[in-house]
């Protein structure tokens, strides 16, 4: 008799080793599954869909939660071929938050005096939130927003036709590119420059955009 049952027990011990084997070597395919059974079974529940697993495209784009009290900074912008340039009038801008949508952007930050900056702006038409950067300087924010439809001319910064108080036209660097015909070199050059020197903000004086041609 206690041999049949030294034996019942040996054969369920090799079942749960079997058992657990094949739970840890299902971990690599299913972690986020084995994960949330793992802290379940120790009382913890955690809910589906943590930061760890948030998706790989802009996974560092911030949630931004409009302030309660907040005041909008002035915007200056132009339009090019390829993108449309934004600017922030914001003196030394620090805590500085982006958030880039299709249809839209977001940007949250304080100013020198601890002021609340708060702007959200629907875009004439759509853009790619991938190709789109943004830098910080000492009194500006700078926002090169690529176009999804290229070479199409925008009549406007806002989706709104209403005019905004705080967007104007940056007439210093505006111009009629539909007739020009250049090779789009500075352009291209600036473009990559932002792509590449923005791995983080960066604080320098605002360029000079006057001399940038309108295709890459």
């Amino acid at each position: 008799m206690a041999v049949v049952v030294l034996f019942f027990l040996m054969r369920l011990f090799v079942q749960v080793c079997i058992y657990v084997t094949s739970i840890g070597s299902l971990a690599p395919h299913f972690p986020h599954t084995i994960l949330h059974f793992r802290r379940k079974s120790r009382g913890k529940s955690v809910p589906q869909g943590g930061a760890k697993y948030a998706p790989l495209s802009r996974m560092n784009q911030p949630k931004i939660v409009r302030p309660e009290t907040s005041q909008p900074a002035r915007a200056q912008w132009f339009d090019r071929k390829k993108y449309v340039t934004v600017n922030f009038m914001v003196h030394k801008p620090k805590c500085v938050q982006v958030a880039f949508h299709p249809d839209k952007m977001i940007l949250c930050c304080k100013n020198d005096e601890d002021d609340v900056i708060y702007n959200e702006l629907y875009f004439y038409d759509r853009i790619q939130i991938h190709d789109s950067r943004e830098r910080v300087y000492d009194r500006t924010i700078n926002m090169l927003i690529r176009k999804l439809t290229p070479d199409v001319a925008w009549p406007r910064l806002q989706k709104d036709p209403a005019k905004s108080s705080w967007i104007s036209v940056d007439f210093d660097n505006w111009r009629d590119w539909a007739h020009e015909e250049d090779d789009g070199k500075a352009e291209y050059d600036n473009y990559m420059d932002m792509i590449h020197e923005i791995g983080g903000h960066r604080v320098g004086v605002a360029p000079d955009m006057g001399d940038l041609s309108d295709s890459d």
